[in-house]
């Protein structure tokens, strides 16, 4: 098997390559970004506040020899530092850890107070041909259509909270799609985890009444059958959407109950870009809540419970108040924990690449009968290229 630090060694190697060879290959794409980000985590105002920093750099490329052919890549690079490093044994095994059947993501060094990782979590061809499509190796399928939470993402679920990973996490994966129309497709996928649990579902889109309908079935995690739906329509300029799905166990059926999860949002831009959100969600298995520092972004977010009520409630409110700097906040209420969510943020945007960001994130609820409540404050600085 080959070794992290000579496996990265070569993946530098390419890198630097392909960037060398970019100029004078318009087929040849690299981006990305480079972040900084402070953040101070408050468990008690009166106590000590942790401290942690997080450099993060992406890369991203895509190389397209011809018009049918594509491979894409994407390497996640990052340095942590700080409290919660020292105080969590187990960090160095979150962020090391890979749910692909191939392990691409790497401790390159570990200590007390820091990680280094880098992590490939694209890796695919895509060849097209006529109609038809074909994907193979590690890839995203986003079949969600849903703002915080998404039933019909069975491949890719992720956290509403873990926002800066912008990409999102992808699968290791074979994905054949077929376009029998300008506003249909046909998918079918299949992808394998590090603990050789097999998903694989068929998919459709297509457009009906002025709304755009999916439907999916398949199998999840080789434990459950899914049977999905999702639709999404604007009437009079107001958007409505939502999400439904059903898991029902044929594997360790005594371990497993039958599981509905099911969303129904909505949202409106006003002339003066005003962007108002709303969602509402229900689940009828409920995630498990050990609170701790960064429980709200180290949580391993499964599609059959993803939040930590029964029901959820989720707003949010945007507006770019000139053109340069644009707020938000985001809200969330969960009534089993008589808990809430609140997420303001503001970024400015100093040149074209530049971006300033500060992010608040605030969770307060009754966890095991007893009050608890988190702050997390995020400072970063980000230029994309």
């Amino acid at each position: 098997m080959c070794k992290p630090k000579k496996l990265l060694s070569v993946i530098t190697a390419l890198i630097c390559f392909f960037t060398v060879k970019a100029d004078d290959n318009k087929k040849l794409l690299l981006s990305g970004f480079v972040s900084g980000m402070q953040t101070f985590t408050i468990l008690d105002v009166d106590d000590e506040w942790l401290s942690d920093f997080n450099l993060h750099n992406r890369l991203d490329l895509l190389w397209t020899p011809n018009q049918n052919f594509t491979i894409e890549a994407g390497l996640r690079n990052r340095i942590l530092t700080g409290n919660s490093i020292s105080v969590n044994n187990a960090m160095a095994g979150i962020i090391g850890a890979d749910q692909g059947i191939v392990d691409m993501s790497f401790n390159i060094s570990t200590g007390k107070s820091y990680i280094i990782n880098s992590t490939i979590d694209r890796l695919y061809v895509n060849y097209v041909i006529n109609k038809f499509e074909v994907s193979l190796g590690r890839q995203r399928i986003n079949w969600g259509i849903s703002t915080a939470w998404n039933p019909n993402d069975v491949f890719n679920a992720y956290s509403f909270f873990d926002f800066d990973y912008i990409k999102r996490p992808g699968s290791d994966a074979v994905r054949l799609k077929y376009y029998p129309g300008n506003t249909s497709v046909i998918e079918f996928a299949t992808a394998i985890d590090n603990r050789d649990r097999i998903t694989s579902a068929i998919y459709s889109r297509f457009a009906l009444f002025n709304a755009d309908i999916q439907l999916l079935s398949g199998i999840y995690k080789s434990e459950d059958f899914i049977i999905g739906a999702g639709w999404s329509s604007y009437i009079s300029g107001i958007g409505f959407k939502g999400e439904i799905s059903s898991f029902i166990p044929y594997k360790n059926k005594a371990d497993r109950d039958h599981i509905w999860v099911a969303t129904l949002g909505t949202d409106y831009m006003f002339e003066n870009s005003l962007a108002l959100t709303a969602e509402i969600m229900y689940q009828s298995s409920i995630a498990e809540l050990s609170f701790g520092n960064g429980i709200l972004t180290a949580r391993d977010i499964d599609v059959r419970s993803m939040s930590f009520s029964e029901i959820s409630v989720f707003g949010s409110v945007s507006y770019p108040i000139t053109p340069l700097l644009n707020t938000s906040v985001a809200a969330m209420y969960f009534p089993d924990l008589n808990g809430y969510f609140i997420n303001p943020s503001a970024e400015y945007s100093i040149t074209d690449d530049w971006y300033l960001s500060v992010i608040a994130q605030y969770f307060r609820g009754e966890i095991d009968n007893s009050k608890a409540e988190a702050t997390m404050i995020f400072l970063r600085l980000k230029l994309n290229f």
